[in-house]
């Protein structure tokens, strides 16, 4: 039976029109940016092109804005990246990751006190402090449903170094399983062929075309 529950979209843009927005966006990617942002927040929201510009500066885009803010910017972003410039792909037939081999790779990583890319996956921001926002911590949260970033967007560069966490991936499970073997025996079959049906192929595709992931996170 294959994991369903949450996954991982296997997408990729186009990394040097994301670098450019990075360094020097237009003004028609600015406004969509602030009009997106303000459509998604609270009332009082007022953010201007200028706004965006100051925020695209900083080293960590979600640190420090309140949780609408977060959902302001992530709405932004995901209209931003529809655009044509950024060429926008799927890949593979069924488009998707299971959440479960990203959280059995972090565990087993965290175990052996390694960095890696996968450690900080959920949810993975540009670049690498991760904000967990959780539906019930506030009761204007669960009328809007927001999770927290629900995207991921990996550098061409860290995409290849995922792809040599995941090749070491059997190695991974065997230990973990040492302390929960049924646990780990549960879940070997469906993330393996996930691995090898899916993500492998997709992300190979993605590092070797020079390209971004851009994972969507769909709960």
């Amino acid at each position: 039976m294959a994991i369903t529950m949450a996954t991982y979209s296997l997408h990729s843009i186009d990394q040097a029109a994301f670098d450019a927005f990075v360094a020097n966006p237009t003004d028609d990617q600015l406004e969509l940016m602030a009009t997106e942002f303000n459509a998604c927040h609270s009332p009082a929201a007022d953010w201007t092109v200028d706004s965006v510009v100051q925020n695209l500066a900083r080293n960590v885009w979600y640190e420090g804005l309140d949780e609408w803010q977060m959902g302001g910017w992530e709405s932004g972003m995901s209209s931003l990246l529809e655009r044509p410039e950024f060429d926008l792909r799927a890949h593979g037939y069924h488009c998707s990751v299971s959440d479960m081999f990203i959280e059995l790779a972090s565990l087993a990583y965290t175990d052996r006190g390694v960095d890696a890319i996968v450690r900080r996956f959920w949810p993975y921001r540009f670049f690498d402090i991760c904000v967990r926002t959780r539906v019930g911590r506030d009761p204007k949260l669960d009328r809007l449903g927001y999770y927290g970033p629900s995207h991921a967007l990996l550098t061409n560069a860290q995409v290849g170094q995922l792809l040599d966490e995941v090749s070491q991936y059997p190695q991974l499970l065997d230990e973990l399983a040492k302390g929960s073997p049924s646990f780990v025996a549960h879940w070997r079959r469906d993330i393996e062929m996930t691995l090898n049906e899916e993500a492998v192929p997709a992300l190979t595709e993605i590092h070797n075309g020079k390209r971004m992931w851009y994972s969507m996170f769909d709960h």
